[in-house]
């Protein structure tokens, strides 16, 4: 599998885990009224069970805080990382305020990460397929793979 193919999948699969909110409570919550429609549709298409629908939701309410402190941590960073920009911090100063945001950049994205995977996992294959066509069929073919590596 190409590195493309690759990002698209992750892309596409990070886009079904963070619709999760529109999933748990109906259209209108966590991403406004269309987007939680167009979330509720490619659901119904995916057939989840009831087992599989209360799997989801429990991965997702117990991933949501580990996400917002994340999230949180992140903006401190960028916050302090702009502060040292426009202040008198030295060069060395300011690098240590990047380092500090990468890293909460990369944890952020590994607890992502690690949800994605967890929603993967109740999901068939079929319902992993059926999803990532539809979503791309959805994005107008945002993530097309031409040029693919």
């Amino acid at each position: 599998m190409g590195l493309r193919t690759a990002l698209t999948a992750v892309l596409t699969a990070m886009t079904f885990i963070f619709a999760m909110p529109a999933l748990a409570h109906g259209p209108g919550h966590g991403f406004g009224e269309g987007h939680g429609k167009m979330m509720m549709e490619t659901m119904k298409e995916l057939n989840l069970t009831p087992d599989q629908q209360t799997k989801i939701k429990a991965v997702r309410e117990k991933s949501q805080p580990v996400m917002q402190e994340k999230r949180k941590a992140m903006k401190a960073a960028r916050e302090d990382l702009h502060n040292s920009l426009k202040g008198t911090a030295s060069d060395d100063e300011v690098r240590k305020k990047f380092d500090v945001l990468e890293k909460a950049q990369e944890e952020f994205a590994k607890a992502r990460f690690d949800h994605v995977l967890s929603v993967r996992a109740i999901l068939t294959p079929e319902q992993r397929e059926k999803f990532h066509a539809k979503m791309k069929d959805k994005m107008g073919g945002m993530h097309d793979e031409e040029g693919e590596d």
